[in-house]
């Protein structure tokens, strides 16, 4: 066994154990873990068993919450139930629909399998919302996936030889757009980390943002170039009074760190959208993206409001994407999957899944838009880090445009963090509404 396995098995079961002894939010760290460090796709996980890493610590994160019993419903965040918040409530009407959609879907196995993932992610907020019990849980599941981002970036040098980084082991994530879009999110949620005042060695966490950072540009995405300057823009309307000034500074830093870091590579993809390379020949990508997008539109009057089930556009697109789109996806069958996260949930999950799911998402954007005052004047690490997480969200629509991310998992570990930032705020300003009016009434009664 390899030192780096050994370690990795060290961690792992540490975790599990300190959560079967009580502690829900160290079975997180290591489902964390399984998903960075994948044993089953790395050379040092050759020699270990095939344990189901990522189920093994979610079941044993489950057994722990459910030990704990009412013991656990008393240390929770907010003291309130997992699926009060209405983020929850319309991803679990989606939830539904997406099985429902099995009676008429495309692709039946597919739309199956899927409508299982969606039910895990369901889970996977359960399992968040009732692990974490303290600011102090909070900021800990951001720096793990910050870490696990630096863990990526210590692939991208150590491992990359050249071309996109898209060496990534973990499921999902072998692609160099969604390996973008993945760190993208947690290199700007870990980033307002640094703005809260909860630790003095919250500095320590420069580290693994530039080696984050470092690897995005190494995935060589357009996609996720855009969605830096956009989320920035975002992120300036939102911006603390006491914290302008080190705003600033930050900025400064961030947009030197891109100039640095911008390769050759990405700014050549970047010039071959409209500039012929050495053969001539002009990069047909993102012209493609434009056709695939008209193609979708077709595709979704198929059934408008009901959808086509999972992967409906691949499984549409002989007959609404010219050849000269399409790829071989074996056995001479000529398809094309999606390329937009929009379209992608028009075509699968027609007018009613898309108002669910995005419902649920302007639900976070809504509340950010109501708490912009308080953000500004009040100081409060839970504003920041609500600001932090729905800004990480927002990258994730914008990058995902150019990529289909519909089964990516960061989105819902954002979706649950905010329901539970909210909820925390909300319970947070009823307690001192509550003092408020018991100090008003304590002078009437001494009188």
């Amino acid at each position: 066994m390899s030192l780096t396995a050994l370690g990795f098995v060290l961690l792992f079961f540490f975790g599990i154990i300190k959560a079967l002894m009580g502690r829900p939010i160290f079975g997180l760290y290591s489902y964390i873990l399984s998903i960075y460090m994948y044993a089953p796709g790395s050379w040092w996980g050759a020699g270990l068993p095939d344990l189901r890493w990522s189920l093994f610590s979610a079941l044993a994160t489950l057994i722990s919450i459910w030990m704990a019993g009412n013991k656990a419903n008393a240390l929770t965040f907010t003291n309130g139930g997992w699926a009060n918040d209405g983020i929850v409530k319309f991803l679990i009407c989606f939830v539904l629909w997406v099985w429902l959609q099995n009676l008429w879907a495309i692709a039946p196995v597919r739309h199956f399998e899927f409508s299982v993932m969606v039910t895990k992610f369901l889970l996977l907020i359960y399992l968040i919302k009732k692990s974490v019990h303290s600011e102090r849980d909070l900021y800990s599941i951001l720096i793990a996936h910050l870490l696990g981002g630096m863990y990526f970036g210590y692939l991208g040098l150590t491992q990359h030889t050249g071309g996109r980084f898209e060496s990534a082991p973990t499921p999902g994530m072998s692609d160099g757009n969604l390996l973008s879009i993945h760190m993208l999110s947690i290199l700007i949620a870990g980033s307002y980390l640094v703005l809260c005042n909860f630790d003095k060695r919250k500095f320590l966490l420069g580290l693994p943002i530039v080696l984050t950072l470092n690897a995005i540009f190494l995935t060589e995405s357009r996609g996720a170039l855009v969605g830096i300057v956009l989320s920035a823009l975002l992120a300036m309307f939102f911006v603390p009074a006491h914290l302008k000034k080190v705003f600033r500074r930050y900025m400064v830093l961030a947009v030197l760190g891109v100039s640095l870091m911008v390769g050759q590579n990405l700014v050549d993809r970047i010039n071959s959208i409209s500039e012929p390379n050495a053969q001539g020949e002009v990069d047909k990508s993102a012209a493609s993206r434009v056709v695939f997008i008209e193609a979708q539109t077709e595709m979704f009057k198929e059934k408008p409001y009901i959808g086509q089930g999972h992967k409906g556009t691949m499984y549409l697109s002989p007959d609404f994407i010219p050849i000269e789109f399409m790829t071989n996806s074996g056995g001479g069958t000529m398809l094309r999957a999606s390329h937009n996260l929009t379209m992608s949930y028009l075509i699968d999950h027609g007018v009613i899944g898309s108002l669910l799911y995005f419902g649920s998402v302007s639900i976070a954007f809504l509340r950010l838009i109501r708490l912009r005052s308080n953000i500004i004047h009040v100081r409060s690490n839970l504003n920041l880090v609500y600001v932090g997480c729905c800004v990480a969200l927002f990258s994730i629509l914008v990058t995902s445009q150019f990529s289909n991310s519909i089964r990516l998992e960061i989105a819902i570990w954002f979706l649950a963090l905010l329901s539970l930032i909210y909820e925390r705020i909300k319970f947070v300003e009823m307690q001192a509404t509550k003092l408020k009016e018991e100090s008003a009434q304590e002078p009437s009664q001494l009188n």
